[in-house]
């Protein structure tokens, strides 16, 4: 780590070519600062309804002098900064903004990618009689996988996983006890823990790449094209097609469903 001389949070005027990832990690410390920046910032309040009473001024007061608001990049860390007690460490790999649910899966593929340049990171590879494997590919000891699967790229098969003959999984994260049955297809997608997907069935999202993508999953409330998300225990039925949707825990999916937020 490196001493961090300055600190500002979105600066108007070019500081400097790092940014702060959102990554802390504090000791207990953290706690005195957190007072003395709450006791100078009660003392300044006080100060400024004197002057204001002085010369007859009674402005309303927004959010910055709200005397028991605290904010950690404003507040705490700039202090911190200016009493040589931060320190900043140089991630020198590569970096990815997680701003909602849909920026796991090309994150997920960052890492594997990542993992794949790294000696001792065992991904998976295609071999005679195992499933055609393209890309970055993590499959997880316990899965089992068909030999006539087609999985990749950028795929993360966990624990007990069952992938049924003729599957095709691409841009996916599939958690743990997943079942996923005949010729079903998983694209752009996390599927959450004990899901069933039926024969045929496609769970299918909109691909996420790059900074330019939209990177949230609804706007207003409403499921934008993005990445498709299966909560906890969602069973979709045979011949079901789940795309661009967002399915809550314990659903079972009996017809095709597009752009909906299933509750």
């Amino acid at each position: 780590t490196k001493l961090a001389e300055h600190y500002v949070e979105k600066p108007e005027t070019y500081v400097s070519d790092m940014v702060s990832t959102g990554v802390f990690v504090f000791d207990q410390e953290i706690f005195g600062f957190m007072a003395r920046v709450m006791e100078k910032r009660a003392t300044e309040f006080e100060h400024e309804q004197a002057q204001e009473s002085a010369y007859g001024r009674y402005e309303d007061l927004d959010e910055t002098h709200n005397v028991n608001r605290l904010r950690l990049e404003q507040d705490i860390l700039r202090a911190m900064a200016g009493d040589k007690k931060l320190s900043a460490f140089l991630c020198t790999g590569f970096w990815r903004q997680i701003k909602s649910a849909a920026s796991a899966v090309p994150a997920n593929g960052l890492y594997l990618q990542k993992a794949g340049k790294e000696s001792g990171v065992s991904l998976a590879k295609s071999s005679s009689g195992g499933p055609e494997i393209t890309g970055s590919v993590y499959i997880h000891p316990s899965a089992q996988v068909h030999p006539t699967a087609r999985i990749g790229p950028n795929v993360s098969i966990h624990a007990r996983v069952v992938v049924g003959p003729g599957v095709r999984i691409n841009d996916s994260i599939i958690l743990d006890n997943v079942h996923i049955k005949d010729n079903a297809a998983v694209l752009h997608a996390i599927v959450g823990w004990d899901c069933r997907i039926g024969k045929w069935g496609r769970v299918e999202g909109t691909k996420v790449s790059g900074t330019d993508d939209i990177d949230e999953v609804t706007h207003a409330g409403v499921k934008v094209n993005s990445i498709c998300i299966l909560g906890e225990d969602v069973h979709v039925k045979d011949e079901v097609f789940i795309r661009n949707s967002i399915v809550l825990p314990h659903k079972d999916l009996a017809g095709n469903k597009h752009n909906e937020v299933i509750m």
